[in-house]
């Protein structure tokens, strides 16, 4: 490759370069394997092996069975083998959350893609701050919670705690729609604005499409800044320079026009 030239990639799809495998036993396995995996996800940050593993085994218990082998993946996910199907389904019969982390399970698929997963809809804590005392029931969290999204579930830590300042319920939500700044409540003529604030969200970032990290945090923003701002000094340098040459035209000039005075 001559230097100073970039290399050029196939763009259609028939220039890409295809790889067929023959049979292997170990991903044959894997795949027979398929449903005892879950792929799983915190929400809010990425979180080590050991972490996971710590977080499961004291989480559950009480399961049947215990994940076997825990696996990173990309952009948050982590994959879980468990030794019999009947497990995952138990894991996947409840709803999970690390602390005010909510935790995503799904099955895992051989077509599932960490980047390109994109989870519209995950679970999120909402935080119903200084709602009136008379509404604090199962049915008002209940009716409060489909009205936003889909309700799972509420935190009852309040009915052995002296603290009711604020409500949490863990509801589905999908943020690409937009999510609520405040919610009316109405009840026997009277109407209430409730404000609402989302806890350990994931945000998503307008630039890349991916949640996990604001727009100011996006590591393509920060090299595509990196690349303006190195283009901003390259066009004020060739500015520089044609002003000069402008300056130095225009001394010849008038020196000749005061020699015919």
């Amino acid at each position: 490759m001559e230097r100073g030239r970039s290399p050029k990639f196939a763009g259609k799809k028939e220039e890409r370069p295809s790889c067929v495998f023959g049979v292997d036993i170990h991903i044959d396995r894997v795949l027979e394997a398929s449903e005892t995996l879950l792929v799983g996800r915190i929400g809010g940050r990425k979180f080590m092996v050991a972490f996971i593993k710590k977080w499961a085994l004291a989480a559950w218990k009480e399961a049947p069975g215990q994940p076997e082998e825990v696996k990173i993946l990309d952009r948050g996910w982590f994959c879980l083998r468990f030794g019999k199907k009947e497990h995952v389904e138990w894991v996947l019969s409840k709803h999970w959350s690390l602390g005010k982390r909510p935790v995503l399970f799904r099955k895992w698929t051989p077509l599932f893609d960490a980047q390109k997963e994109k989870s519209e809809e995950f679970p999120v804590w909402v935080k119903l701050m200084g709602l009136p005392i008379h509404l604090w029931t199962d049915s008002v969290f209940s009716s409060i919670g489909n009205t936003l999204g889909k309700y799972l579930e509420a935190d009852k830590s309040y009915l052995h705690s002296h603290d009711w300042s604020a409500a949490h319920l863990m509801v589905i939500l999908n943020p690409k729609e937009g999510l609520a700044g405040d919610i009316l409540l109405k009840y026997r003529g009277q109407e209430f604005i409730q404000t609402l604030d989302y806890e350990n969200l994931l945000f998503r970032c307008h630039r890349c499409k991916v949640y996990g990290h604001l727009a100011r945090d996006c590591p393509h923003g920060h090299r595509r800044r990196r690349r303006q701002r190195k283009n901003g000094y390259k066009t004020e340098v060739k500015d520089q320079m044609k002003i000069t040459a402008q300056k130095e035209e225009v001394q010849p000039m008038e020196a000749e026009a005061l020699a015919n005075i």
